[in-house]
């Protein structure tokens, strides 16, 4: 269960980081393709981790 709710938060942090990167793309190679920085790919999984741990609390109430 708890897989599927941090699947879900990384996928929708990467579709911001795409839609980010249009919007800015001097950072696009930090964000997105096979340049994209592991720092910040750390960062989203960790973003996505903690807001799966929400949702799944809140879901479980």
């Amino acid at each position: 269960m708890f897989n599927r709710y941090y699947q879900e938060e990384l996928t929708y942090l990467k579709e911001l980081g795409v839609e980010f990167s249009k919007a800015h793309p001097a950072l696009a190679p930090m964000l997105i393709g096979p340049t994209a920085d592991p720092d910040v790919e750390r960062l989203l999984e960790g973003v996505a981790f903690l807001t799966a741990l929400l949702r799944q609390k809140l879901d479980d109430e």
